[in-house]
């Protein structure tokens, strides 16, 4: 029960950030219309729930690089969902837990140096236009 909290706990800023994300990016001005009558996509209201938390999940994986496996993370909530035997230990999912954390991390770090990098050949070429005026600071 512990690794599953656990698990759950990581997986939590995926569904939670790209939900938020969604509902900004796509809310329109309050005075644009008037709310329409609640029509499912799919059957049922819990359908569309069902797969509006796929969808997030999987939007905010893809956006921090993180790569998976869909049949066996669909076959995990499963398990989970349907109180199933779980087919690694928790220690084993605490430790790939683990790895998938200094992996995003090290590929968030990576891309943070590379746009240092270029933010400093910009300084360094914008510094040698003419009336571009460089600071103490170098900016």
């Amino acid at each position: 029960m512990i690794v599953s909290k656990f698990a759950f706990l990581l997986m939590l800023p995926f569904a939670g950030q790209a939900l938020a994300h969604d509902a900004h990016a796509k809310a329109e001005p309050a005075a644009a219309k008037p709310a329409e009558a609640y029509k499912p996509v799919f059957k049922t209201e819990l359908e569309d729930i069902s797969y509006a938390i796929g969808k997030a999940i999987g939007d905010q994986m893809m956006s921090q690089g993180v790569q998976i496996e869909p049949k066996l993370m669909m076959q995990a909530i499963e398990d989970a969902l349907g109180s199933k035997a779980s087919k690694m230990t928790p220690e084993q999912i605490q430790q790939a837990m683990m790895r998938l954390q200094v992996s995003v991390r090290e590929k968030q770090e990576a891309l943070a140096n590379d746009n240092l990098k270029k933010g400093d050949v910009f300084l360094a070429q914008n510094a040698k236009k003419k009336g571009v005026v460089t600071t103490a600071s170098g900016l």
